[in-house]
C-alpha cells in the first residue's frame, strides 16, 4: 500500500526537481525558461520576466531559492514521520499549509499582478497543492478511522 509518506516523499522530490531548475535560471540566466513566444490563457509564458520581476524575492532572497528550502524541508519530514511522532505530522500539515497559501499568492502575482506564466512556477503551486491535499486527506482518515 502507498502511504501519505511516501506520496509526500515523491511530491517533495518533483518540488525540489522543479525548484532546482528555477534556481539554475535564477542565478545562471540559463535559458531553459525564457524566450519563449507561447501564451497559456491569453498570457505570455515566460519564466524569466516571473523569475526576474519585483516579485522574485523577499528580503533579498530569490523565491526559487526559498522553494527549494521548503520542499527538502519536506522531504525530510515526510522521511522523519511515524505514528509515534505526531509533532512531526503536525509540522507536515503546517508546512503544506504555507505551501498552499504560498502558492495561491505567487499565482495571483502572476496572473494579476505580472501577467505572465511561469510553468515551472505553475507546477510548483501543483506540487505544494498536491502536498496539501495528501496532508489533509491522511487528517481525514486519522480524524474519522473506519471500523
Amino acid at each position: 500500500m502507498i502511504t501519505r509518506d511516501t506520496i509526500g516523499t515523491i511530491l517533495a522530490g518533483i518540488g525540489i526537481f522543479d525548484t532546482i531548475i528555477l534556481m539554475d535560471e535564477t542565478y545562471n540566466n540559463s535559458g531553459i525558461c525564457g524566450g519563449d513566444t507561447s501564451t497559456l490563457l491569453g498570457y505570455p509564458i515566460d519564466c524569466g520576466h516571473i523569475l526576474t520581476s519585483e516579485y522574485s524575492k523577499i528580503m533579498g532572497i530569490p523565491l526559487s531559492l526559498l522553494g527549494f528550502i521548503f520542499y527538502v524541508t519536506m522531504f525530510i519530514l515526510f522521511n522523519m514521520y511515524s505514528s509515534k511522532r505526531t509533532y512531526i505530522s503536525k509540522l507536515l500539515l503546517a508546512g503544506s499549509v504555507i505551501g498552499l497559501l504560498a502558492s495561491i499568492y505567487f499565482v495571483y502575482l502572476q496572473l494579476f499582478i505580472i501577467n505572465a506564466i511561469c510553468l515551472y512556477c505553475m507546477g510548483s503551486a501543483t506540487t505544494s497543492t498536491l502536498i496539501f491535499i495528501t496532508m489533509i486527506t491522511s487528517y481525514k482518515i486519522l480524524l474519522n478511522p473506519v471500523n
